[in-house]
């Protein structure tokens, strides 16, 4: 299926866009609200400002596409690769990312708030001033990661691998963390 006939159908009411091949397609700036692109392969696919809410990504690979500015908010992600990929000020609040990789991943100024992150592998992503506020990051991979400025205000620690991670100047106000010997500490 190419662009025209996909942009064509969703007019036309069809959601159903499951396991498609999209690897590098240009779908910038369009509104797939509430699409079901589970299992499609989306590698290298550039999705810049495009309004996927709503939609469901399950088993989707995106590993090294771009998802600059888009919206992501309410989307199932779980056991989606997004390796690589760029998420630079995305919308990702309320999102699904069971079991994801986003292992090497461009999160700069995206809004991740409210997001359970348990278990997901966010080594040498770059957090860099995004929004973690809320967020369930027990047992989750921060090795290697960049989170300078980043907001984790009332965020779950426990259990992260913090391993050559950077918290320079970030926001760990009520953030709540146990270590792998279940001590706790409460930032205030």
């Amino acid at each position: 299926m190419d662009i025209k006939e996909l942009l064509s159908r969703y007019a036309a009411g069809q959601r159903n866009f499951r396991n498609l091949n999209l690897i590098a397609v240009n779908l910038r700036n369009m509104n797939l609200k509430g699409a079901d692109f589970s299992g499609a392969d989306l590698r290298g696919a550039n999705l810049t400002r495009t309004n996927l809410s709503h939609t469901n990504l399950t088993n989707a690979s995106l590993e090294g596409a771009n998802l600059t500015e888009a919206n992501l908010s309410y989307v199932d992600l779980s056991d989606v690769n997004l390796s690589r990929a760029n998420l630079t000020r995305t919308n990702l609040s309320h999102t699904n990312l069971t079991n994801a990789s986003l292992e090497g991943a461009n999160l700069t100024e995206a809004n991740l708030s409210y997001v359970d992150l348990s278990d997901v592998n966010l080594s040498r992503a770059n957090l860099t001033r995004t929004n973690l506020s809320h967020t369930n990051l027990t047992n989750a991979s921060l090795e290697g990661a960049n989170l300078t400025e980043a907001n984790l205000s009332q965020a779950n620690l426990s259990h992260v691998e913090l391993t050559d991670v950077d918290l320079s100047r970030a926001n760990l106000h009520g953030a709540i963390a146990t270590d792998r010997g279940s001590s706790s500490w409460i930032f205030q």
